[in-house]
């Protein structure tokens, strides 16, 4: 049977391999140095999103970089189980995954919506195009690069950051937010509400991938998806009281960002931004924020528990 011991050697061995490839693409198809592809190659695929230079991957002004680490941005918010089944076992049924289906669609007309609103605003489509395509590929697996400055973008785009700070790449990936799963079992979970109100007596079961799921993890979602807006709430209004003069675009990308683990937010702390200006107060707060988001919340709200620790139990 899988072990706890060869699932870790099985991910430890996508991640080293994917930084691999990454690293020979860069240096043979790009004009980067060693030394920043090593570096870059190894941020892209633990979507930690820093880069050797200041002025991040915008100051290259490469496009055959950006196409590779789009690439790799987003093969990185898969489940990297899912990658080492593809590839090295051929069990091409994993395409077929409800969640990487989903993840896909999510990026593709995140990407089209975005780039066709910026065009119809008076923008240059392939300018649109090639931002929003980096850009949102980097936000949904809150790798954080940046080559625009999306806190000057309108609103719509804007809302559209938000959302994929918010709902991330897929579970067992590297990316953070709440997970597509998760996001896809709220909706089916509203879905079956809204049908046992029509029907009363009628049983709809939670499915994914055609099977039925359970209860527990039912449950379990909810409790996550619940404790992260509650959390998000307290925060923003925390936020406000510690930055006083902070406007509400800032105070709630921050937070996403934070929770979310993509670095960069809007407004006061965009992408052409540092976190240099926020309070002492503040920067404790978001870094609480940023090792609950990494570790998740109910899993951090467990270890608080005085029951865990109980010597009775």
């Amino acid at each position: 049977g899988i072990t706890f011991q060869s699932t870790a050697r099985i991910l430890w061995a996508v991640f080293v391999a994917m930084t691999l490839i990454e690293l020979i693409l860069l240096v043979y198809l790009t004009d980067l140095s060693f030394f920043d592809s090593v570096n870059i190659s190894m941020t892209t695929i633990a979507t930690g999103g820093m880069t050797p230079t200041d002025s991040g991957i915008g100051g290259y002004e490469d496009g055959i970089l950006e196409l590779i680490l789009i690439f790799f941005m987003f093969v990185s918010g898969l489940n990297f189980a899912a990658i080492y089944l593809i590839v090295i076992k051929a069990q091409f049924n994993e395409i077929k995954d409800e969640e990487m289906r989903n993840y896909f669609f999510i990026w593709v007309s995140s990407i089209v919506l975005a780039s066709g609103f910026m065009a119809l605003a008076g923008s240059s489509f392939s300018d649109s195009l090639r931002d929003t395509a980096f850009t949102l590929t980097s936000i949904i697996t809150s790798t954080g690069y940046s080559t625009a400055d999306w806190g000057s973008w309108q609103l719509f785009p804007k809302l559209i950051l938000l959302i994929l700070m918010a709902i991330g790449a897929t579970a067992g990936s590297t990316s953070g937010g709440l997970k597509i799963m998760r996001a896809t079992m709220l909706l089916k979970i509203a879905r079956r509400e809204i049908m046992t109100i029509v029907q009363p007596k009628r049983v709809v079961p939670i499915r994914v991938n055609g099977e039925v799921v359970d209860e527990r993890r039912v449950s379990l979602a909810i409790g996550m998806i619940s404790a992260w807006i509650l959390l998000c709430a307290f925060s923003i209004l925390m936020l406000s009281v510690a930055e006083r003069s902070i406007d509400l675009e800032s105070a709630v990308s921050v937070i996403f960002s934070m929770l979310g683990n993509t670095g960069p937010a809007l407004g006061a702390y965009g992408p052409t931004h540092t976190y240099a200006s926020m309070s002492e107060l503040g920067l404790l707060g978001s870094s609480i924020l940023m090792w609950l988001g990494r570790l998740e919340i109910l899993t951090v709200l467990i270890l608080f528990n005085p029951r865990l620790w109980s010597k009775s139990n």
